[in-house]
């Protein structure tokens, strides 16, 4: 499992840990990446909006990866390799209409569980329109029903389970505003949605089951080892998102 540190805790971690930015890379470990990514957005909980969603988080996540696709940011993720192929940046990334679930039953001990609702995101989507083997389960969670040690010890992190014999991998994120600040914002109150979403979600399809692109460390991965964030979007969206890590250009891009 890897989890991503709070914004101000993790740039130190990050500079303690790397070498001279000219040196550093980060290795491959041999296992897979996502070659044609799928994101999958499960509202675990979201049963009444203005109880569980009072900030608007979960239309801003589904404008947020319905335009991630085939953008520059995106982009970048395509130099990341495996045996068989690349990672690539398929437009239809995301399609709110029919690639998001929302699970009304209400979310007990997330953290603990979150791995079931992701195989139960799996089942579901599978039973419509096949298993994916490329999908990334993003498991958002309401208003005050966040996994243990959001915005102290994490703010989203990735990992991965299994359902019906095969891997699955997912996202962790939780209510950001939940967070009191501690998770983003930068300019904007949601921008911190975004910002963590993105990097979990880079992680997820660079180092999907643990075993692919990343350091010693659990904040030595494409998305996680850059501090710094794009405040202005990407191709004019307005949604901020984190540098990533580019082995090609050897520095946060």
């Amino acid at each position: 499992m890897a989890r991503t540190l709070p914004a101000a805790i993790a740039v130190a971690a990050t500079l303690a840990l790397l070498p001279a930015a000219a040196a550093f890379a980060i290795p491959y470990s041999g296992g897979p990446v996502l070659h044609r990514p799928h994101v999958y957005i499960v509202f675990w909980g979201f049963a009444t909006p203005a109880i569980d969603d009072p900030s608007g988080e979960a239309p801003y996540l589904k404008a947020f990866f319905a335009s991630l696709g085939g953008s520059a940011w995106a982009d970048i993720l395509t130099e990341y390799c495996d045996g068989v192929g690349c990672v690539t940046n398929p437009f239809n990334l995301y399609t709110p209409a029919t690639d998001t679930w929302y699970d009304t039953t209400t979310p007990v001990l997330p953290d603990a569980l979150l791995a079931s609702e992701a195989a139960a995101a799996d089942s579901h989507f599978s039973a419509l329109s096949g298993h994916d083997p490329d999908a990334v389960y993003v498991i958002a969670t309401p208003h005050l029903r966040n996994t243990a040690g959001f915005g102290i010890e994490h703010c989203s992190w990735h990992s991965s389970t299994t359902n019906a014999g095969h891997l699955v991998s997912y996202v962790n994120r939780p209510y950001n505003t939940d967070a009191a600040g501690l998770c983003g914002p930068n300019a904007g109150p949601l921008d911190g949605v975004s910002i963590w979403a993105a990097r979990a979600y880079a992680n997820a399809v660079t180092n999907p089951f643990g075993n692919s692109w990343r350091g010693s460390s659990a904040n030595q991965e494409v998305g996680s080892v850059c501090p710094g964030v794009h405040a202005g979007g990407f191709g004019g969206t307005g949604f901020a998102v984190p540098e990533l890590w580019s082995n090609a250009a050897s520095a946060c891009v």
